[in-house]
């Protein structure tokens, strides 16, 4: 009898148990007037109303976006590793059959078959699901409207290759470089260079030959691949490198203020710093002793001399630091040079588009952020934090779990996760219940206000998780 009695108590704890687990079941909430619903560990799609749209068979499911097709709301969805897409009615636009589906481009899905390396490009018609008869061993997104494909071949599609393929398969017979296109499929040039990088300031940073070089948005060459090493282009200049002699090439092609440094920065805010001084052993850098860093303008003058180091500009402000009794301390110049902010912060951040940067008080070690003009906006009682993004920046809050905070110290998202990343997309970031390695491959999705938009992993690499 009295086995029975504790077998029942124990019945009753582990109900009890599953009751408590079933209510802290995380709530998702509706997008495009439905929501993804949990059952048994496999997500579904619901109606406002509660009514069952597709039922709960996907291991994964993403927050529904136009990035796919604009005015027609569609989310990916994973059945164990293979990855389709569906609107939100709940009709399949691509069956889930693909390992991976990266971005759109000209009304088609890249598509992966398998996660792994070497695995061939495909893309997909969003509308019909159709291939359109060709694959790449590369694709890379330059821009909403450029498309750089390598090594195109013949491959999956319906009865015959998709009009749109026709003239790329012509481009690429008996050539296996880049292609690069435009939204509309049309071949613009054929530049034969390895790769290309995504378009800054209507210019592409390509590599060819052994040696870097730009084109142009119509792919025709801003500068032949002539250049030992080069940078994006940044406010109007790029840093090029040849023979050990640093300058900038300006965005007609003409050059900057000739090569007269060892060493160079990008442009920002106005302003970039260069070194031609000596090098520590094995040229493996500007010396750590020389004080010959020089900060300059856009028109080559120089507005500061003697620096020990090259920084970097955020948003008008540059980090620097400073010894003193009290240890390291960091503050902020401007692009005048001038002191902005006083070196008063054990560590310190970039200031953000938001106006804000994330400083560490040195007598309580806790996080706090000030303005640009160092007043303290949200105090120094943050056990931990990262800088903002998009209008929200991640806390660590007393019970140990993480939320987000607005740029007026409000709790925008309660510390309720294990892990935040940033909202590097506005409306949505990916959070994880526990810290560490356990939940990793079990994200969630949140919005701004911390309702749920999804759960699971996609590997994709363009475009987030999700």
């Amino acid at each position: 009898m009295k086995r029975l009695f504790l077998l029942l108590i124990c019945a009753l704890l582990v109900s009890s148990a599953c009751v408590a687990e079933e209510a802290a079941r995380p709530a998702y909430v509706l997008q495009y007037g439905v929501r993804w619903f949990e059952e048994v560990g496999k997500l579904g799609l619901e109606g406002a109303d509660g009514s069952a749209l597709v039922p709960a068979r996907f291991d994964a499911a993403g927050p529904f976006t136009e990035e796919w097709v604009e005015g027609r709301p569609m989310a990916r969805v994973r059945i164990n590793s293979r990855v389709g897409l569906i609107d939100a009615t709940g009709a399949t636009v691509i069956e889930p059959e693909w390992g991976s589906l990266e971005f759109a481009f000209g009304g088609a899905a890249c598509a992966i078959e398998e996660q792994s390396s070497g695995s061939l490009r495909c893309f997909v018609d969003i509308g019909t699901g159709a291939g359109l008869g060709f694959t790449a061993r590369s694709a890379d997104l330059l821009a909403p409207d450029r498309l750089a494909l390598y090594e195109v071949k013949p491959g999956p599609g319906k009865a015959a290759a998709d009009p749109r393929a026709e003239a790329l398969l012509a481009a690429a017979k008996g050539y296996n470089g880049c292609i690069l296109v435009d939204s509309e499929w049309n071949v613009l040039a054929k530049p034969s260079c390895d790769y290309v990088d995504a378009f800054r300031e209507g210019a592409a940073r390509a590599h060819a030959n052994s040696g870097y070089g730009f084109i142009r948005m119509d792919g025709s060459w801003l500068s032949e691949p002539v250049w030992d090493y080069a940078e994006g282009f940044s406010e109007g200049f790029a840093q090029v490198e040849q023979d050990g002699r640093c300058g900038y090439l300006k965005l007609d092609g003409s050059d900057g203020f000739g090569r007269q440094w060892k060493y160079a920065t990008s442009f920002h805010s106005g302003v970039a710093f260069v070194y031609d001084g000596p090098v520590d052993d094995h040229d493996s850098g500007p010396s750590a002793v020389a004080d010959e860093w020089q900060m300059i303008d856009a028109s080559g003058n120089v507005l500061l001399s003697g620096l020990g180091q090259s920084y970097t500009f955020a948003n008008g402000l540059a980090r620097f630091e400073q010894a003193g009794l009290q240890g390291t301390r960091f503050g902020y110049f401007d692009a005048s040079g001038n002191v902005a902010i006083e070196p008063a912060w054990k560590s310190a951040e970039d200031f953000s588009a938001d106006g804000l940067a994330l400083v560490r008080d040195g007598a309580t070690g806790k996080f706090g952020f000030i303005d640009k003009t160092g007043a303290l906006k949200i105090p120094c009682t943050l056990a931990d934090a990262q800088g903002f993004v998009n209008g929200l920046a991640a806390f660590k809050g007393e019970n140990g779990f993480w939320g987000f905070l607005d740029a007026e110290g409000n709790v925008a998202v309660e510390p309720v996760w294990g892990y935040v990343y940033g909202f590097d997309k506005p409306g949505y970031a990916k959070v994880l219940l526990e810290s560490g390695w356990a939940s990793y491959n079990t994200p969630y999705c949140i919005d701004r206000s911390g309702g749920l938009l999804g759960k699971g992993e996609f590997n994709s690499y363009v475009g987030g998780f999700w």
